[in-house]
């Protein structure tokens, strides 16, 4: 199978596009039996996402970005951490099969498509080939970009919460069903629009074994190093120690 993620207009300069997710048949080196399994409208013009990924048990992962002004033109909603406003099928990671209904707000419990809520915005989405466990970038506002350790049912924070929270920020994050947070395994203070991440495999030296690849908007590539259990970084330069790279940090490692 095939998945294609699009964000499509029925013509140029039409309404706003709508996020189709659609799945084919790879046959004689051709793409047959189109499938639409997923159908969303968008709000807005960005923040659209599109990065999808296969799960080792073949589940497919497609994030969504947050698609509310900040200016009060479209309300932030529950699946951005307010306590009011209707499941609006974006700040997302949605689970994707055969059997996800077109419009998951529009079923009769949205929740059971979404894998994540209070994302942001991410252009990175990747399984580690050991654990099995998914990982993402995301975008912050105007500080805190993110490398996050997505578990079932996670809250990323926003848009009460970017980078790591204080005691006042988790005292004010509304619930959302069974949805918990945990605080990124590693953030940047200053923007630098985080995009791809990679797990190395077998096919890299064995040097790259238990690494990371993160690229940003710059064209910086940067490689961390798991920890032995594989759910966050270690670091020799004690300036990291904090798991955020502050405006003065050293980064060389």
């Amino acid at each position: 199978d095939v998945y294609l993620y699009v964000t499509e207009s029925t013509e140029d300069g039409g309404e706003l596009p709508t996020t189709n997710i659609y799945k084919f048949r790879w046959a004689n080196e051709k793409l047959v039996d189109r499938q639409l399994i997923l159908s969303i409208p968008s709000f807005v013009t960005w923040h659209n996402g599109g990065i999808m990924t296969m799960g080792l048990d073949g589940t497919i992962y497609a994030i969504r970005g947050d698609q509310r002004e900040p200016f009060g033109k479209l309300d932030y909603g529950i699946l951005q951490n307010n306590a009011k406003g209707e499941p609006d099928d974006t700040g997302v990671i949605f689970i994707i099969d055969k059997n996800t209904e077109l419009t998951p707000s529009k079923s009769a419990d949205p929740s059971k498509y979404y894998y994540a809520i209070g994302i942001r915005n991410s252009f990175g989405l990747a399984v580690d080939p050991q654990t099995g466990n998914l990982w993402d970038t995301e975008n912050g506002d105007e500080t805190y970009d993110e490398i996050n350790l997505v578990h079932p049912k996670f809250n990323s924070g926003w848009n009460k919460i970017m980078g790591p929270a204080n005691a006042t920020q988790l005292a004010n994050l509304p619930a959302f069903k069974d949805f918990t947070y945990s605080d990124p395994k590693f953030s940047w203070k200053n923007t630098v629009a985080p995009t791809a991440i990679l797990f190395a495999d077998d096919r890299l030296p064995t040097k790259f074994q238990n690494t990371v690849f993160v690229a940003d908007c710059r064209g910086t590539i940067y490689n961390f190093k798991l920890n032995s259990q594989r759910d966050g970084f270690v670091f020799r330069n004690s300036d990291l120690a904090d798991n955020v790279a502050d405006p003065d940090d050293d980064l060389s490692e």
